[in-house]
């Protein structure tokens, strides 16, 4: 899979894979792509509603 075709999620468990083969700096490039990949989710008009509110869940409560 390219890069470019990677989600969030998939950045996240390639930058677990790669930490646990101690590949320090691609499990960083992993993990900072990842949130960077989530925060232009928050940007994007489409996952805000009229309050303003993002459409994600960051309080941390799974429930």
């Amino acid at each position: 899979m390219k890069t470019a075709d990677m989600t969030p999620e998939d950045h996240i468990v390639e930058a677990k894979s790669y930490a646990g083969q101690c590949d320090q700096q691609a499990a960083q490039t992993h993990a900072l792509i990842a949130i960077a990949q989530y925060l232009e989710l928050l940007v994007r008009p489409e996952y805000v509603d009229v309050n303003h509110t993002p459409a994600l869940d960051w309080s941390g409560d799974r429930s």
